[in-house]
C-alpha cells in the first residue's frame, strides 16, 4: 500500500512537472523510504506515551539513532521485521525503565562497556554492505563523536540531577549495544 501511494505521488510530480521522469524509481525509493521512518517513529513515539513516558522515549530514540547511523549493526531480512524487533527491543527498554531500578554506578559500567565495545568493534558491517577501509574508519570516528554527545548528556543528567535523562541515555545505549552485538554475533555465525 505504502509502494502504491509513494508511486501515486511520484506520478503526480512528474505530471507537474516537478521532478524529470527518469529520476521516478529513485524519487518513489525516496518518498516510501520516509514514509516507512515517519510511519515507525511515529509508531514507537506512541508505544512510549501510552506508557507514559513520552519525552523519555524520544531521548531514547535519539541517543540510539544518533549513533546507530554510523556504528551499523544487525539488520533485519525484511523492512516489517526490522519494524517488529524494533518495536519489541524499544518497549523492553522502556519496560525496564518504568519498573526497573538502576543505580547510577551500574548505568556507568554499562555506558562504559558500550563504549569499548564500540569503538572495538564499530562498524558493524552487513553482508549487503561490505564498506572500505576508509569508510570504517569515518564511520568509527562518527559513531564515537556521537557517543561522546550521549555520555555528555548522561553526565550533566547525573550532575543536573536530572535521572530520567541520564537513564533514558543509558537506556538508549543499550539498545544500540543490543543492536551492536546482536550483528556482530550474526556476522560470526555467517562466517562459519
Amino acid at each position: 500500500m505504502l509502494e502504491r501511494f509513494a508511486e501515486y505521488l511520484t506520478d503526480r510530480m512528474i505530471a507537474n512537472e516537478t521532478i524529470p521522469r527518469e529520476k521516478a524509481a529513485l524519487y518513489s525509493f525516496g518518498l516510501l523510504q520516509g514514509m516507512r521512518t515517519i510511519l515507525e517513529a511515529g509508531m514507537l513515539l506512541i508505544t512510549g506515551f501510552l506508557l507514559g513516558l513520552f519525552w523519555q522515549g524520544i531521548v531514547i530514540l535519539l541517543s540510539f539513532v544518533m549513533v546507530r547511523m554510523y556504528a551499523g549493526g544487525y539488520h533485519a531480512a525484511t523492512v516489517g521485521q526490522c519494524a517488529w524487533k524494533t518495536w519489541l527491543l524499544f518497549t523492553g527498554v522502556l519496560l525496564y525503565l518504568k519498573f526497573v531500578p538502576c543505580h547510577p554506578i551500574l548505568q556507568g559500567i554499562v555506558l562504559l562497556a558500550a563504549a569499548i565495545f564500540m569503538y572495538w568493534k564499530a562498524p558493524i558491517q552487513d553482508e549487503h554492505k561490505p564498506l572500505e577501509e576508509y569508510e570504517i574508519k569515518k564511520y568509527r570516528k562518527k559513531a564515537a563523536v556521537f557517543l561522546g554527545i550521549d555520555l555528555a548528556v548522561y553526565i550533566l543528567g547525573y550532575l543536573l540531577k536530572i535521572t530520567d535523562l541520564s537513564r533514558s541515555i543509558v537506556m538508549g545505549i543499550v539498545m544500540l549495544s543490543v543492536v551492536l552485538v546482536s550483528g556482530y554475533i550474526k556476522n560470526l555465525i555467517r562466517q562459519k
